[in-house]
């Protein structure tokens, strides 16, 4: 809010828990000013936000500004619709996920980590277009990196975190 955004949902550090709280540091999710605990799935809570952010400004009296700001796919590594008890009972995954760790993620976390941020991305041009707003909307869609490393990148070398081309060329629709 701080920074000119008259609404707020969302964490401000880096890797982000998508089930629970647990950030890089204290619990860190927040509406407006306000720490908030998860209910859902965090990509989840980011769509219904955002679904919930256009319905209040559709019919307004002007434009309005929304950004959506997924941190789907980034680590953890933590799949969609996990069953209630998983996890319980045995230690969390770390935050920071590499292939040499003793639970290491797998490409099919990443790739249904990936399909629910697309069917968010589906959710909110449907809205729009409910309203009649898709053709008086500006949309940006882009990225801040490349692939980690579950992703494949070809045919650009490498990934994110190197200055090769897989790792700093972002789409940008």
């Amino acid at each position: 809010n701080a920074h000119g955004f008259d609404e707020f949902f969302g964490f401000l550090s880096g890797a982000h828990d998508y089930y629970s709280n647990v950030s890089d540091g204290p619990p860190d999710l927040y509406e407006n000013e306000t720490p908030v605990e998860p209910s859902g799935y965090l990509t989840d809570e980011i769509t219904r936000h955002a679904l919930g952010f256009i319905m209040r400004h559709a019919g307004g009296n002007g434009p309005f500004f929304l950004e959506v700001a997924y941190n789907a796919v980034h680590w953890p590594f933590e799949q969609p619709d996990r069953p209630p008890t998983e996890g319980e009972g045995s230690p969390p995954r770390p935050l920071r996920q590499m292939p040499d760790d003793s639970m290491p993620a797998t490409r099919a976390d990443y790739v249904r980590m990936l399909e629910r941020a697309d069917r968010g991305v589906g959710e909110i041009l449907a809205a729009l277009g409910r309203l009649g707003l898709e053709r008086n909307t500006l949309l940006i869609f882009t990225n801040e990196n490349g692939g980690d490393w579950l992703s494949r990148n070809a045919p650009l070398f490498h990934r994110k975190g190197t200055l090769w081309e897989g790792g700093i060329r972002v789409p940008l629709i």
